[in-house]
Protein backbone atom coordinates (compact mmCIF):
# COMPACT_ATOMS: atom_id res chain seq x y z
CA UNK A 1 0.00 0.00 0.00
CA UNK A 2 1.14 3.52 -0.73
CA UNK A 3 1.54 5.92 2.20
CA UNK A 4 -1.52 4.56 3.97
CA UNK A 5 -1.85 4.71 7.72
CA UNK A 6 -4.14 4.26 10.21
CA UNK A 7 -3.71 6.26 15.09
CA UNK A 8 -10.10 5.27 42.69
CA UNK A 9 -10.86 8.02 44.57
CA UNK A 10 -14.45 8.05 45.82
CA UNK A 11 -15.55 6.54 42.53
CA UNK A 12 -17.30 3.25 41.75
CA UNK A 13 -17.30 1.71 38.29
CA UNK A 14 -19.30 -1.39 37.43
CA UNK A 15 -17.76 -3.42 34.59
CA UNK A 16 -19.44 -6.27 32.69
CA UNK A 17 -17.00 -8.34 30.67
CA UNK A 18 -19.50 -9.24 27.97
CA UNK A 19 -22.85 -7.56 27.40
CA UNK A 20 -24.91 -9.48 24.88
CA UNK A 21 -27.35 -8.07 22.33
CA UNK A 22 -26.15 -4.51 22.60
CA UNK A 23 -26.63 -3.85 18.90
CA UNK A 24 -24.94 -0.56 18.07
CA UNK A 25 -25.91 1.16 21.31
CA UNK A 26 -22.39 1.30 22.73
CA UNK A 27 -20.81 2.52 19.51
CA UNK A 28 -23.55 5.16 19.23
CA UNK A 29 -22.83 6.34 22.78
CA UNK A 30 -19.09 6.40 22.17
CA UNK A 31 -19.31 8.52 19.02
CA UNK A 32 -21.96 10.78 20.51
CA UNK A 33 -19.58 11.43 23.41
CA UNK A 34 -16.94 12.53 20.90
CA UNK A 35 -19.44 14.79 19.14
CA UNK A 36 -20.33 16.41 22.44
CA UNK A 37 -16.66 16.85 23.33
CA UNK A 38 -16.02 18.60 20.01
CA UNK A 39 -18.89 20.97 20.79
CA UNK A 40 -17.35 21.75 24.17
CA UNK A 41 -20.12 19.99 26.11
CA UNK A 42 -17.65 18.27 28.40
CA UNK A 43 -20.06 17.33 31.17
CA UNK A 44 -22.34 15.59 28.68
CA UNK A 45 -19.37 13.89 27.00
CA UNK A 46 -18.06 12.79 30.39
CA UNK A 47 -21.40 11.23 31.28
CA UNK A 48 -21.65 9.39 27.95
CA UNK A 49 -18.09 8.08 28.16
CA UNK A 50 -18.75 6.79 31.67
CA UNK A 51 -21.93 5.06 30.54
CA UNK A 52 -20.37 3.34 27.55
CA UNK A 53 -17.17 2.19 29.30
CA UNK A 54 -19.13 0.84 32.26
CA UNK A 55 -20.75 -1.63 29.83
CA UNK A 56 -17.36 -3.21 29.08
CA UNK A 57 -17.25 -1.62 25.63
CA UNK A 58 -14.05 -1.03 23.77
CA UNK A 59 -10.46 -2.11 23.37
CA UNK A 60 -7.37 -0.29 24.61
CA UNK A 61 -7.39 2.12 21.68
CA UNK A 62 -10.73 3.42 22.97
CA UNK A 63 -9.34 3.59 26.50
CA UNK A 64 -6.30 5.64 25.56
CA UNK A 65 -8.18 7.81 23.08
CA UNK A 66 -10.60 8.81 25.82
CA UNK A 67 -7.87 9.12 28.47
CA UNK A 68 -6.12 11.63 26.25
CA UNK A 69 -9.26 13.75 26.15
CA UNK A 70 -9.92 13.31 29.87
CA UNK A 71 -6.43 14.51 30.83
CA UNK A 72 -6.58 17.42 28.42
CA UNK A 73 -9.96 18.54 29.78
CA UNK A 74 -9.13 17.66 33.41
CA UNK A 75 -12.03 15.21 33.85
CA UNK A 76 -10.83 14.04 37.26
CA UNK A 77 -13.66 11.59 37.98
CA UNK A 78 -13.57 9.88 34.59
CA UNK A 79 -9.80 9.23 34.61
CA UNK A 80 -9.80 6.61 37.43
CA UNK A 81 -12.67 4.80 35.70
CA UNK A 82 -10.68 4.67 32.48
CA UNK A 83 -7.61 3.37 34.30
CA UNK A 84 -9.78 0.58 35.68
CA UNK A 85 -11.14 -0.07 32.20
CA UNK A 86 -7.60 -0.32 30.84
CA UNK A 87 -6.69 -2.78 33.59
CA UNK A 88 -9.73 -4.92 32.85
CA UNK A 89 -8.76 -4.92 29.17
CA UNK A 90 -5.33 -6.37 29.94
CA UNK A 91 -3.02 -3.36 29.95
CA UNK A 92 0.03 -3.84 32.16
CA UNK A 93 0.44 -1.98 35.44
CA UNK A 94 3.75 -0.61 34.14
CA UNK A 95 2.17 0.85 30.98
CA UNK A 96 -0.65 2.47 32.91
CA UNK A 97 1.80 3.91 35.46
CA UNK A 98 4.01 5.21 32.65
CA UNK A 99 1.02 6.85 31.00
CA UNK A 100 0.08 8.48 34.31
CA UNK A 101 3.62 9.74 34.79
CA UNK A 102 3.62 11.36 31.36
CA UNK A 103 0.19 12.97 31.67
CA UNK A 104 -0.71 13.27 35.33
CA UNK A 105 -1.60 16.76 36.47
CA UNK A 106 -4.26 15.71 38.97
CA UNK A 107 -2.10 13.48 41.20
CA UNK A 108 -4.32 10.50 40.45
CA UNK A 109 -3.03 7.28 41.98
CA UNK A 110 -3.39 3.77 40.55
CA UNK A 111 -3.39 1.22 43.35
CA UNK A 112 -1.37 -1.91 42.60
CA UNK A 113 -3.71 -3.88 44.90
CA UNK A 114 -6.75 -2.75 42.91
CA UNK A 115 -4.93 -3.44 39.67
CA UNK A 116 -4.20 -7.06 40.69
CA UNK A 117 -7.88 -7.62 41.52
CA UNK A 118 -8.91 -6.28 38.11
CA UNK A 119 -6.21 -8.36 36.47
CA UNK A 120 -7.72 -11.52 37.96
CA UNK A 121 -11.08 -10.55 36.47
CA UNK A 122 -9.44 -9.99 33.09
CA UNK A 123 -7.71 -13.39 33.16
CA UNK A 124 -10.85 -15.31 34.12
CA UNK A 125 -12.32 -15.70 30.64
CA UNK A 126 -9.13 -16.10 28.59
CA UNK A 127 -8.93 -19.08 26.22
CA UNK A 128 -5.27 -20.12 26.04
CA UNK A 129 -5.78 -22.31 22.95
CA UNK A 130 -7.31 -19.51 20.90
CA UNK A 131 -4.62 -17.09 22.02
CA UNK A 132 -1.74 -19.46 21.19
CA UNK A 133 -3.16 -20.20 17.75
CA UNK A 134 -3.63 -16.53 16.87
CA UNK A 135 -0.18 -15.55 18.14
CA UNK A 136 1.36 -18.30 16.03
CA UNK A 137 -0.56 -17.08 12.99
CA UNK A 138 0.57 -13.52 13.72
CA UNK A 139 4.21 -14.62 13.95
CA UNK A 140 4.07 -16.25 10.53
CA UNK A 141 2.20 -13.28 9.08
CA UNK A 142 4.85 -10.86 10.29
CA UNK A 143 7.77 -13.08 9.31
CA UNK A 144 6.85 -13.06 5.63
CA UNK A 145 6.28 -9.29 5.81
CA UNK A 146 9.33 -8.38 7.86
CA UNK A 147 11.32 -7.20 4.84
CA UNK A 148 11.25 -6.94 1.07
CA UNK A 149 13.39 -10.07 0.92
CA UNK A 150 12.55 -11.70 -2.41
CA UNK A 151 12.93 -15.10 -0.77
CA UNK A 152 9.94 -14.42 1.47
CA UNK A 153 7.63 -12.76 -1.05
CA UNK A 154 6.42 -15.98 -2.76
CA UNK A 155 5.34 -17.35 0.62
CA UNK A 156 3.12 -14.42 1.63
CA UNK A 157 0.09 -15.63 -0.31
CA UNK A 158 0.58 -19.15 1.04
CA UNK A 159 0.80 -17.89 4.64
CA UNK A 160 -2.22 -15.60 4.16
CA UNK A 161 -4.28 -18.47 2.73
CA UNK A 162 -3.20 -20.80 5.54
CA UNK A 163 -4.02 -18.20 8.18
CA UNK A 164 -7.42 -17.56 6.60
CA UNK A 165 -8.18 -21.29 6.70
CA UNK A 166 -7.03 -21.53 10.33
CA UNK A 167 -9.11 -18.50 11.30
CA UNK A 168 -12.22 -20.15 9.85
CA UNK A 169 -11.35 -23.31 11.83
CA UNK A 170 -11.05 -21.28 15.03
CA UNK A 171 -14.48 -19.75 14.39
CA UNK A 172 -15.90 -23.27 13.95
CA UNK A 173 -14.13 -24.43 17.13
CA UNK A 174 -15.61 -21.41 18.91
CA UNK A 175 -19.15 -22.58 18.09
CA UNK A 176 -19.47 -20.49 14.96
CA UNK A 177 -18.56 -17.22 16.66
CA UNK A 178 -15.63 -14.86 16.25
CA UNK A 179 -13.40 -15.19 19.34
CA UNK A 180 -14.25 -12.30 21.64
CA UNK A 181 -11.99 -9.84 23.41
CA UNK A 182 -12.87 -11.54 26.70
CA UNK A 183 -11.53 -14.82 25.32
CA UNK A 184 -8.47 -13.41 23.57
CA UNK A 185 -7.30 -10.68 25.88
CA UNK A 186 -5.04 -7.88 24.71
CA UNK A 187 -2.44 -9.97 22.84
CA UNK A 188 -4.81 -12.38 21.12
CA UNK A 189 -7.16 -9.56 20.12
CA UNK A 190 -4.30 -7.50 18.65
CA UNK A 191 -3.20 -10.56 16.66
CA UNK A 192 -6.74 -11.04 15.33
CA UNK A 193 -6.99 -7.38 14.27
CA UNK A 194 -3.66 -7.63 12.46
CA UNK A 195 -4.70 -10.78 10.61
CA UNK A 196 -7.98 -9.17 9.52
CA UNK A 197 -6.16 -6.47 7.55
CA UNK A 198 -4.37 -9.12 5.49
CA UNK A 199 -7.46 -11.08 4.38
CA UNK A 200 -8.61 -11.09 0.78
CA UNK A 201 -12.10 -9.98 -0.19
CA UNK A 202 -13.51 -13.51 -0.48
CA UNK A 203 -12.45 -14.46 3.05
CA UNK A 204 -13.77 -11.18 4.47
CA UNK A 205 -17.09 -11.84 2.77
CA UNK A 206 -17.20 -15.39 4.19
CA UNK A 207 -16.64 -14.28 7.80
CA UNK A 208 -18.47 -10.95 7.60
CA UNK A 209 -21.63 -12.34 9.28
CA UNK A 210 -19.69 -13.41 12.39
CA UNK A 211 -17.76 -10.11 12.40
CA UNK A 212 -21.05 -8.20 12.37
CA UNK A 213 -22.48 -10.35 15.16
CA UNK A 214 -19.36 -9.85 17.29
CA UNK A 215 -19.42 -6.09 16.77
CA UNK A 216 -23.09 -5.86 17.72
CA UNK A 217 -22.65 -8.18 20.73
CA UNK A 218 -19.98 -6.01 22.38
CA UNK A 219 -17.28 -8.64 21.66
CA UNK A 220 -15.21 -7.04 18.88
CA UNK A 221 -14.54 -3.32 18.55
CA UNK A 222 -12.26 -2.59 15.60
CA UNK A 223 -14.98 -2.05 13.03
CA UNK A 224 -12.72 0.38 11.19
CA UNK A 225 -10.25 -2.46 10.48
CA UNK A 226 -13.05 -4.40 8.76
CA UNK A 227 -14.14 -1.46 6.63
CA UNK A 228 -10.51 -0.55 5.94
CA UNK A 229 -9.67 -3.99 4.60
CA UNK A 230 -12.77 -4.08 2.41
CA UNK A 231 -11.73 -0.77 0.83
CA UNK A 232 -8.09 -1.88 0.69
CA UNK A 233 -9.12 -4.91 -1.35
CA UNK A 234 -11.20 -2.65 -3.60
CA UNK A 235 -8.26 -0.33 -4.19
CA UNK A 236 -6.38 -3.22 -5.77
CA UNK A 237 -9.34 -4.80 -7.51
CA UNK A 238 -10.87 -4.10 -10.94
CA UNK A 239 -14.33 -4.87 -9.51
CA UNK A 240 -16.58 -3.35 -6.88
CA UNK A 241 -17.94 -5.48 -4.01
CA UNK A 242 -21.17 -4.20 -2.50
CA UNK A 243 -22.87 -5.28 0.70
CA UNK A 244 -25.87 -7.61 0.53
CA UNK A 245 -27.81 -7.05 3.79
CA UNK A 246 -29.86 -10.23 3.36
CA UNK A 247 -26.78 -12.46 3.20
CA UNK A 248 -24.64 -10.16 5.36
CA UNK A 249 -21.86 -10.64 2.82
CA UNK A 250 -20.17 -8.88 -0.11
CA UNK A 251 -21.12 -9.39 -3.75
CA UNK A 252 -19.06 -8.50 -6.83
CA UNK A 253 -21.30 -6.13 -8.80
CA UNK A 254 -19.57 -3.85 -11.34
CA UNK A 255 -16.21 -2.72 -12.76
CA UNK A 256 -14.10 -0.40 -10.62
CA UNK A 257 -12.63 2.90 -11.84
CA UNK A 258 -8.86 3.06 -12.28
CA UNK A 259 -6.74 5.82 -10.75
CA UNK A 260 -3.93 6.36 -13.30
CA UNK A 261 -0.56 5.34 -11.91
CA UNK A 262 -2.02 4.36 -8.54
CA UNK A 263 -4.65 1.62 -8.54
CA UNK A 264 -8.44 1.68 -8.30
CA UNK A 265 -10.95 3.71 -6.32
CA UNK A 266 -12.20 2.67 -2.91
CA UNK A 267 -15.94 2.34 -2.23
CA UNK A 268 -16.71 3.03 1.43
CA UNK A 269 -14.29 5.91 2.02
CA UNK A 270 -12.12 4.51 4.84
CA UNK A 271 -8.72 4.88 3.11
CA UNK A 272 -6.74 8.08 3.64
CA UNK A 273 -3.37 9.34 2.49
CA UNK A 274 -1.04 11.62 4.43
CA UNK A 275 0.48 14.52 2.52
CA UNK A 276 3.95 15.00 4.01
CA UNK A 277 4.22 18.41 2.35
CA UNK A 278 1.07 20.05 3.69
CA UNK A 279 0.91 17.75 6.76
CA UNK A 280 -2.76 17.13 6.00
CA UNK A 281 -4.79 13.96 5.47
CA UNK A 282 -6.73 13.38 2.25
CA UNK A 283 -9.28 10.76 1.29
CA UNK A 284 -8.28 8.47 -1.57
CA UNK A 285 -10.81 8.92 -4.42
CA UNK A 286 -14.07 7.06 -3.96
CA UNK A 287 -15.96 5.19 -6.68
CA UNK A 288 -18.10 7.81 -8.47
CA UNK A 289 -21.37 5.86 -8.45
CA UNK A 290 -21.73 4.49 -4.91
CA UNK A 291 -25.03 2.83 -4.06
CA UNK A 292 -25.74 4.89 -0.95
CA UNK A 293 -28.39 2.49 0.32
CA UNK A 294 -26.00 -0.49 0.26
CA UNK A 295 -23.18 1.58 1.71
CA UNK A 296 -25.37 2.76 4.57
CA UNK A 297 -26.55 -0.80 5.19
CA UNK A 298 -22.95 -1.95 5.71
CA UNK A 299 -22.16 1.04 7.92
CA UNK A 300 -25.19 0.27 10.08
CA UNK A 301 -24.29 -3.42 10.28
CA UNK A 302 -20.75 -2.54 11.40
CA UNK A 303 -22.02 0.19 13.77
CA UNK A 304 -19.88 2.66 11.84
CA UNK A 305 -20.98 6.32 11.95
CA UNK A 306 -21.40 8.35 8.79
CA UNK A 307 -19.99 10.93 9.10
CA UNK A 308 -17.42 9.77 11.63
CA UNK A 309 -16.56 12.49 14.18
CA UNK A 310 -13.04 11.04 14.53
CA UNK A 311 -12.21 11.53 10.85
CA UNK A 312 -13.78 14.92 10.19
CA UNK A 313 -10.27 16.33 9.62
CA UNK A 314 -9.88 14.23 6.46
CA UNK A 315 -10.16 16.33 3.31
CA UNK A 316 -12.07 15.31 0.19
CA UNK A 317 -10.33 16.06 -3.12
CA UNK A 318 -11.01 15.34 -6.77
CA UNK A 319 -9.02 12.81 -8.78
CA UNK A 320 -6.57 15.32 -10.31
CA UNK A 321 -5.80 16.97 -6.99
CA UNK A 322 -5.21 13.60 -5.39
CA UNK A 323 -2.86 12.52 -8.17
CA UNK A 324 -0.90 15.77 -7.81
CA UNK A 325 -0.55 15.21 -4.06
CA UNK A 326 0.48 11.60 -4.59
CA UNK A 327 2.98 12.52 -7.30
CA UNK A 328 4.60 15.28 -5.21
CA UNK A 329 5.03 12.93 -2.24
CA UNK A 330 6.52 10.22 -4.43
CA UNK A 331 9.15 12.68 -5.67
CA UNK A 332 9.93 14.06 -2.23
Amino acid sequence: MKMLFLLFIGFTFSFQTVAQNQGCKNFDLYYEAHRQSKKGNNDKADSLFYEVFSSGFGDLSHTYNTLSWAFREKREKLIPALLKHGSLKGESFYELQSYLAQNNQQNIYLSEVDYMDWRKTYETGLDSLLIRELLDMETKDQYVRSSEDLFKSPYREMVDNTNAFRLKQLITYNRGKLPSYAQLGKDGYDALCLLLVHLNIDVISDILPVLIDAIQNNEFYDHHAVLYQIDRNMEGNPFIFEYDPLKKSLVKTKPNVEIPGYGFTQYYGSLHVFDAISQKVYRIPVFPDVDKTKKQALFEALCYPDPNPLTDHVRHVDMNTFLNIFDMNQKK
